[in-house]
């Protein structure tokens, strides 16, 4: 497996060097916005609970109608045609069972060629934050891929289709994902449409 990712990373590289010519003018450059509306299809909820005097149990909870629906934005910076990196903040609300998370990550993008539209593979890594009582704390990890693809005359604006991988960790306490006694682990497929300004 290791053999395989180091593989498909040099042939990936390979790929966006070789489309140097090929300069997108106007949009790999810079500051940009994308505004992002997502939905997981939750495939696994894992329980780890701590009794004192009794130990820690990890348990698999049933919950074949979970899903999650997310709205967030992402600021960010291309440091070249093909790489961007940005700040996002979002709102993601599971159900069944019903957890609300308030993301803050750092989305990493790396962009296939320099073309006005152009497949990427992204990171997302970060914590959620604890904004009041109705959010819990934890941390969160995406990877997937996505492509750009502009829909304006003047290339100002593109779609921006991804799929993924989802994992989140979330404490069900006040405290952090390591302190807590009682955590979930929730994982599963990403799907989200964005805009790109």
């Amino acid at each position: 497996m290791k053999n395989f990712g180091v593989l498909l990373f040099l042939m990936l590289s390979q790929f966006g060097f070789s489309q140097e010519n090929h300069k997108d003018t106007f949009r790999n450059k810079g500051y940009f916005n994308i505004t992002r509306i997502g939905y997981v299809s939750v495939s696994k909820i894992d329980q780890d609970v701590f009794i004192a005097g009794e130990g820690n149990f990890s348990f698999e909870l049933d919950a074949p109608d979970a899903r999650a629906y997310s709205l967030q934005t992402i600021n960010g910076y291309f440091f070249g045609p093909y790489f961007s990196a940005g700040i996002g903040i979002g709102l993601d609300g599971y159900h069944e069972p019903n957890i609300n998370t308030l993301p803050v990550f750092l989305d990493l993008r790396a962009y296939l060629s320099d073309n006005y539209n152009t497949p990427f593979l992204f990171l997302d890594w970060g914590t959620l934050l604890a904004a009041s009582d109705t959010f819990q704390k934890g941390n969160l990890f995406n990877i997937g891929v996505g492509y750009k693809v502009f829909i304006s005359k003047k290339k100002r604006i593109a779609l921006t289709p991804e799929f993924g991988y989802s994992m989140k960790n979330i404490s069900l306490t006040d405290e952090s994902v390591r302190a807590s006694d009682n955590t979930v682990n929730i994982s599963g497929l990403h799907f989200a449409l964005g805009i790109t300004f």
